[in-house]
């Protein structure tokens, strides 16, 4: 998820939870303050949230950012189920998706669809 959505947070668990389905949020395993890219290359970090979707039987995604897209792409890649509700949660994800569309075309076009 990205950084900017954490105030997002608790709302984003209690949908998932309203769905009925039990959260994995990255921000309890990977909190900001410590996994971030002054601590840590972006690789290692991505790297572990890879490794947290390995984990899981879904993955769905609330916000645009590149990383969210890689990690849409590898559960995509890897066969994993996944779910969009960026336009829901994501206030800003019009801009992103400009910003990003040139690098993850397809891939904007599915997340968003």
């Amino acid at each position: 998820m990205p950084f900017r959505l954490k105030s997002k947070k608790k709302e984003i668990i209690n949908f998932v939870k309203e769905q009925d389905y039990e959260p994995l949020h990255p921000f309890d395993i990977l909190p900001p303050s410590e996994f971030n890219y002054d601590n840590y290359p972006r690789k290692n970090i991505m790297e572990m949230c890879f490794g947290l979707i390995d984990r899981c039987n879904q993955l769905w995604i609330f916000g645009l950012a590149s990383g969210s897209i890689e990690e849409w792409l590898y559960a995509r890649n890897t066969g994993k189920q996944t779910r969009s509700f960026v336009t829901k949660f994501d206030g800003e994800w019009k801009n992103f998706s400009d910003r990003y569309i040139k690098k993850y075309g397809n891939a904007i076009k599915e997340i968003l669809k």
